[in-house]
């Protein structure tokens, strides 16, 4: 048995660093969690199925040609080609995908220039991409690409996306799933493990599962009543109810005697 304490999630880094240094050497299951403010203290979520979403990086520069903001026709506007990039990324989701296949790409931040009067040469973007399913995450990069060259020369400008993979979709195996609901169950009682709902939020516990069985589900750590309104992850109001944590602590240990008991840990 082994203990891994996650290290660098939040810029998916961490769960390829220690697979790196051989954190997954010798092992044949794997099984994590994670907090959940809108969850009650006391209960669980698990799911059948992608649970998380992918989560890829982008980055895109547009450049055009500087200038006085009052003489726009001896310029290269790069802001009106970047606004024009963001409004149509959204296409390669609307038209592109089916609606059967949830992704999302968000543009996070644009930065161009400094001044009112001033038309600058340069705008660059950065951004999230997000998908459900394997497929559509690998189709992704040559879609933006085409998006973002192609409408940043209608407005005469050089564009270049650097599209940066992360983390894959998280999936857990069917089997060890059933392992951990069994053992959850026996623990808590079946009334207190709920279904989760899938997010396109993102974990790189999905890179261990990328690489043996396993299983992640989310840990209440919410009020015991009304956690459903409570501020969630990454709120800066966020608070824990630190009644979760021998909940969870038992959770995995009780997983882990399942496991061992039945001679497969």
């Amino acid at each position: 048995m082994r203990f891994l304490f996650q290290a660098a999630e939040e810029i998916n880094a961490g769960a390829k660093a220690m697979i790196a240094d051989g954190a997954l050497d010798g092992v044949s299951e794997i099984y994590g969690l994670h907090n959940l403010p809108t969850l009650a203290a006391g209960r669980i979520a698990t799911r059948a199925g992608p649970l998380m979403g992918s989560v890829d990086r982008i980055e895109i520069d547009i450049e055009g040609k500087g200038g006085h903001g009052a003489i726009p026709d001896q310029c290269i506007d790069p802001i009106v080609a970047a606004s024009a990039v963001v409004l149509s990324l959204q296409t390669a989701i609307s038209r592109e995908l089916s609606p059967f296949a949830p992704a999302v790409v968000t543009v996070g931040s644009l930065q161009a220039g400094e001044a009112n009067n001033v038309i600058p040469h340069r705008a660059c973007l950065t951004g999230t991409v997000r998908t459900f399913a394997p497929e559509v995450q690998s189709a992704m990069p040559e879609r933006l690409e085409r998006l973002v060259t192609r409408i940043a020369e209608g407005y005469r400008c050089r564009a270049e996306l650097r599209y940066i993979p992360q983390t894959p979709v998280l999936v857990s195996h069917d089997d060890c799933l059933a392992y951990a609901e069994r053992a959850i169950d026996r623990l808590l009682g079946r009334e207190r493990r709920v279904q989760a709902e899938p997010t396109m939020a993102g974990e790189d516990f999905s890179v261990y599962l990328q690489r043996v069985p396993g299983c992640f589900f989310w840990l209440g750590s919410g009020p015991e009543t009304g956690a459903e309104q409570a501020f969630g992850l990454h709120h800066p109001r966020f608070t824990l109810n630190e009644a979760c944590l021998p909940v969870g602590a038992a959770a995995l240990a009780a997983i882990a005697l399942e496991r061992l008991t039945a001679g497969r840990a």
